[in-house]
């Protein structure tokens, strides 16, 4: 009964969180909005690829790559990721004798992983929504994809990606992550059995309540998959 209460509140939370304004937003919640807002504000170039400019060695803004591109440090891109992520999802790969790059969960869909090589247009900026936080910890969806213009975005560039976050003596980092595109499922509408389309601004708030409970009540230490498995 109690499980029910703190899931109940939380969903009330929630709800409420996402009606509020930004100028409604708390402290905490401010802070952690502005967190991911600086982490979506480098470019794919810097953050998923680990170039920097060839002049001075800054990262690239978002949409701000000069022709030419620049230049693969991997030692920068390490540190660039340590600052937003847990060491426990950043991956070490030795990329030749010597020279070792990370990796960490991708802020885009699969689809949406291009240089700014292979890109036809600019990366639109991403919906963040009012974030869910209570004590250390943190939850928030980022929605991809023009809201605005569906029709030209393929339904593979539609979607969220979620991230659980813990704040430790360093400030914030994301711990888990995990992506909803937009897809197509063959299910009855009425009485016809038709393709729907299920997006992941219509999933269940109630779902997300358990999803941040689970979290939070483990401190943090159950994995994605756990917990996908719990609140099934």
């Amino acid at each position: 009964m109690s499980y029910l209460k703190t899931v109940c509140g939380l969903l009330a939370l929630l709800m409420t969180s996402m009606a509020w304004s930004a100028d409604a937003l708390t402290p905490e919640q401010k802070e952690v909005k502005q967190f991911i807002e600086k982490m979506y504000s480098y470019d794919l170039d810097t953050f998923e690829f680990g170039e920097f400019s060839k002049k001075d060695g800054s990262p690239f803004i978002r949409n701000r790559v000069p022709n030419g591109g620049g230049k693969y440090q991997p030692q920068k891109k390490c540190a660039l990721l340590s600052e937003y992520f847990e060491s426990g999802i950043i991956e070490k790969k030795e990329r030749r004798s010597g020279l070792v790059g990370c990796e960490a969960p991708s802020r885009y869909l699969p689809a949406m992983n291009l240089s700014s090589y292979e890109r036809l247009d600019d990366i639109q900026a991403p919906d963040i929504r009012t974030p869910v936080v209570r004590d250390n910890k943190a939850m928030v969806f980022v929605f991809l994809g023009n809201k605005t213009k569906p029709h030209e975005y393929a339904s593979d560039m539609r979607g969220m990606i979620g991230y659980l976050l813990a704040k430790g003596y360093e400030g914030w980092r994301v711990r888990l992550t995990w992506l909803e595109p937009e897809r197509m499922e063959r299910g009855m509408k009425g009485e016809r059995e038709e393709l729907i389309k299920i997006s992941p601004d219509n999933r269940s708030k109630k779902w997300d309540s358990c999803v941040f409970e689970m979290f939070y009540s483990s401190d943090g230490k159950l994995s994605m998959e756990d917990i996908m498995k719990k609140c099934k």
